[in-house]
C-alpha cells in the first residue's frame, strides 16, 4: 500500500500544531471516509471508533484493539475507524531514538491497511488523523468540530448534519489517566468535564477499554467510583483481547529493539517491522 508522503504529513502537523485547524486526516482508505465508500445513505448515528495512542511504534495490541467488535452494538459494529495521533501529549515526552511524528504517521498508515472495517463488510473504512489536544475530553470536542465540517463537505444539502457517536478505544493505563483528577484543574472539574464527554446530552462519547495482562490493576481501575458510574450507565465497557497481545507494549518493543533482542519483531506487523529496520528506528547502533 502507499503511505502519505513526508511533505504532506509535515504540512498537516504544522497546521494542527499552530491550531490553524482542530484536526487533520493524513490517510483515508477512500475519499468518502467516514461515510460508506458507496453513495448509500449513512447510518444514524454514524458510529466511529477512535484509537488514540502515541504509536511509538504501533504493535499487534493496537491492531487487536482496533479490530475488536463494538461491545455496545455487537451486531452493527463500527461504521468507520480512526487511528489518532496527538501532536501534544499530556503525559509523555519524546526520547532520543524515538520515531518522529512523521514516521509514526507512516507506520500508522501501514497499520491501517490491517484494520478491518467490520464483520459484515469487506470494504475498509479507516483513516489516520492528527489532533492537538492532550486530554480525551478536549480531543472529543475537537474531533466533533472537525467531523461536522468534514461531513458537511461530503454531504451538502439536507444531509449535512450527520450525527456521529465517537467511541474511544484505549488500554487500562490510558483509562487510568482519563479518570485521574491530577489531569484536571480539580476533581469537581474532572467530573463536570467527564459528564459532558460521556453524556448523551453532551458529546455522547463512549469508552471501550482493553484489559491488560496484570488483572489486579484492571480490577483497581474498574472499582474507581467514576469507572463504576460510567460502566453502570452504559457509557464505558471493558473487553478482552488475546492474552499474548494483552502483554505487548510499544515501550517494551523499543527496549527490546535497542538491546538487540530479536523477539521485538514478533510484536508488530511485517510491514511495520520492515519500516523499523529500513529506518533504523529504536536501534542502539
Amino acid at each position: 500500500m502507499s503511505i502519505p508522503i513526508t511533505s504532506a504529513i509535515s504540512s498537516a502537523i504544522e497546521k494542527v500544531q499552530q491550531q490553524v485547524i482542530s484536526a487533520a486526516l493524513v490517510y483515508k482508505s477512500h475519499e468518502r471516509w467516514p461515510l460508506p465508500p458507496t453513495q448509500s445513505l449513512p447510518k444514524i448515528p454514524l458510529r466511529i471508533s477512535i484509537l488514540d495512542s502515541s504509536f511509538n511504534p504501533p504493535t499487534l495490541a493496537h491492531l487487536a484493539l482496533a479490530n475488536a467488535p463494538n461491545p455496545f452494538s455487537p451486531a452493527a459494529d463500527y461504521d468507520a475507524k480512526l487511528l489518532l495521533l496527538s501532536v501534544r501529549n499530556a503525559d509523555k515526552s519524546p526520547q532520543e531514538g524515538d520515531a518522529t511524528l512523521s514516521q509514526r504517521i507512516q507506520m500508522m498508515s501501514l497499520l491501517a491497511a490491517r484494520v478491518h472495517h467490520n464483520s459484515l463488510s469487506p470494504t475498509p473504512n479507516v483513516a489516520v488523523g492528527l489532533a492537538n489536544e492532550p486530554t480525551f475530553v478536549a480531543k472529543s470536542s475537537a474531533l466533533r468540530r472537525f467531523l461536522d465540517e468534514h461531513l458537511a463537505k461530503l454531504t451538502p444539502g439536507p444531509l449535512c448534519a450527520v450525527p456521529v457517536q465517537l467511541t474511544f478505544l484505549m488500554g487500562s493505563d490510558t483509562l487510568e489517566r482519563v479518570l485521574a483528577p491530577r489531569y484536571y484543574p480539580s476533581e469537581d472539574e474532572m467530573h463536570r468535564l467527564l459528564g459532558i464527554f460521556l453524556s448523551q446530552e453532551g458529546d455522547n462519547a463512549q469508552i471501550v477499554c482493553s484489559r491488560r495482562a496484570v488483572s489486579g490493576k484492571d480490577s483497581k481501575i474498574e472499582s474507581l467510583p467514576a469507572a463504576n458510574h460510567y460502566l453502570e450507565s452504559g457509557r464505558m465497557a471493558f473487553i478482552d483481547i488475546d492474552k499474548r497481545e494483552m502483554m505487548l507494549s510499544s515501550s517494551a518493543l523499543r527496549a527490546q529493539c535497542r538491546r538487540g533482542v530479536e523477539s521485538w519483531s514478533t510484536a508488530t506487523t511485517a510491514e511495520i517491522r520492515e519500516y523499523i529496520v529500513d529506518n533504523r528506528l529504536y536501534h542502539s547502533i
